[in-house]
């Protein structure tokens, strides 16, 4: 193995460790429901899409009930309309069945994207401080996903987790684009660093 890829392979696994411990972060410490480390997403522009370093899934408690909900008129349909078939009811019955059941069933098949939203988190595991530069690089790329007509997730937010801290520009940038972050600090914990929005 030459020393390039030797390089190479320590950078990647560098990169993937501090993913996977901020993954670790959004579960235990921030309480979100999942996480994927380094999904892809296509962009409008990107042939080749994006890599997200970290995907964190919130289920939307809403949308939960809403789709408990869609259950029970799915079971009440397929109840009147087993009494209309044995003669209990009248026809209004099925007319109202019909329609609760093709909604329910509508629902349920859909309800996951309604139910669920996606924060997309970038992680910089650099020895300098993380600049302007990356986080504009962010808000391109989500940019370009959110042009995309096949959205795949439903991604309402950005963060940036840095190892090294970030200059007074990335985090000026980063307040204006509302983007959420966190570094860690001298006792390895990770430290939210714009807590003024």
């Amino acid at each position: 193995m030459t020393k390039k890829s030797e390089l190479a392979k320590a950078r990647y696994k560098k990169g993937l460790d501090f993913e996977n411990e901020v993954a670790k972060y959004m579960t235990e410490v921030l309480k979100y429901d999942d996480v994927e480390v380094r999904p892809r997403v296509s962009g409008k522009i990107s042939d080749r899409g994006y890599e997200i370093d970290v995907l964190a899934k919130i289920n939307d408690r809403g949308g939960d009930t809403i789709k408990k909900i869609a259950i029970v008129f799915f079971v009440t349909a397929i109840v009147l309309i087993f009494w209309w078939a044995f003669d209990i009811v009248g026809e209004w019955a099925i007319i109202i069945a019909l329609v609760l059941l093709v909604g329910s069933i509508a629902y349920v098949l859909i309800s996951k994207s309604f139910v669920a939203k996606y924060i997309w988190i970038e992680c910089k595991n650099l020895k300098s401080k993380t600049k302007r530069s990356h986080i504009f690089e962010l808000t391109q790329k989500y940019k370009d996903y959110k042009q995309n007509k096949y959205v795949k997730w439903n991604i309402i937010n950005l963060m940036f987790f840095s190892v090294s801290g970030y200059d007074s520009d990335a985090k000026e940038f980063a307040k204006e684009n509302g983007i959420i972050c966190y570094e860690k600090a001298d006792n390895e914990e990770f430290v939210k660093t714009n807590i003024y929005f």
